[in-house]
């Protein structure tokens, strides 16, 4: 297994496709280049509130797909006494076995799909999600876990609850 850390203000070029297998990660500086993100199996990506995309202010990430497989990890988490961590993407896929943790994110996404077993854990801490402006789903202090699988694309103007 591999592991990266990149501390505060730091910088790092990734290339417009990457895909993560056993490599664990922890972010916590300027991030740019990459636009479709695969979290595959036995990796892990934690992206901290003190980073950044690039051309972003601080605690905003932009990405075009972002998907964690079964078996990845994608922790999004800010740190005591920050505001909340923005992620904007076009795409967002937890499949079954995927697991998906935050403590404070706005997340605005097109297309947001949470498989049958993936999991979206909040750890208490209220937790919303803007899709396009006709969808979203607000959490407030729970778990999430697929049990039907959901889709923002098959259910327009609608809130839901876990």
């Amino acid at each position: 297994m591999l592991s990266m850390v990149f501390s505060r203000y730091g910088h790092l070029r990734l290339p417009p496709r990457l895909s993560m297998r056993d490599v664990w990660m922890e972010f916590n500086g300027t991030l740019a280049g990459v636009d479709d993100f695969t979290i595959d199996s036995g990796g892990a990506l934690s992206m901290w509130s003190y980073g950044n995309s690039l051309d972003q202010p601080h605690r905003r990430y932009e990405c075009v797909n972002v998907t964690v497989r079964s078996d990845g990890k994608l922790e999004m988490l800010t740190v005591k006494g920050e505001a909340e961590l923005t992620l904007e993407l076009k795409l967002f896929v937890v499949n079954a076995g995927g697991y998906v943790r935050a403590n404070r994110l706005h997340l605005i996404a097109e297309n947001l799909t949470i498989d049958v077993a993936g999991m979206l854990c909040c750890s208490l801490q209220f937790f919303k999600i803007y899709t396009d402006p006709l969808f979203a789903l607000n959490f407030s202090k729970c778990n999430y876990q697929g049990k039907k699988g959901i889709s923002s694309t098959h259910r327009p103007r609608e809130t839901l609850y876990p």
